[in-house]
């Protein structure tokens, strides 16, 4: 059974206004965490289903949002181009998943971000 409608809604509206922000807006590292979190729980489903190419894609989208984050700056043309495009693959991509594959991908990446705290 995919995730429900509402469930979807919850994650995916807040962080596509933030993109919409992280693409006009000076760089508020708010609203890119929020973006780059969608983006890793997409990556997480794509890692646990060992899907190779929607993981690279995913993962350059991390790459970049990533790179924005450490020049404390907004994407150039090209790059906010990819990030819709990746953040509309990642809404469908996470959309017709099943509850306990968003259960596990989520806790996947909570227990990668408590790592790199711990660390």
């Amino acid at each position: 059974m995919p995730i429900g409608p509402s469930q979807h809604a919850d994650l995916m509206l807040g962080s596509r206004l933030h993109l919409e922000m992280v693409l006009t807006q000076p760089a508020v590292p708010d609203y890119q965490y929020s973006v780059m979190g969608v983006f890793n729980i997409a990556f997480a489903l794509a890692y646990l289903q060992r899907n190779l190419a929607i993981l690279k894609q995913f993962e350059a989208a991390q790459l970049t949002l990533m790179r924005l984050i450490q020049e404390k700056r907004i994407p150039d043309h090209e790059e906010g181009d990819s990030l819709c495009h990746c953040f509309n693959q990642a809404d469908r991509f996470i959309g017709i998943q099943s509850k306990a594959s968003f259960v596990r991908a989520t806790e996947l990446v909570n227990h990668v971000i408590a790592r790199k705290e711990a660390a």
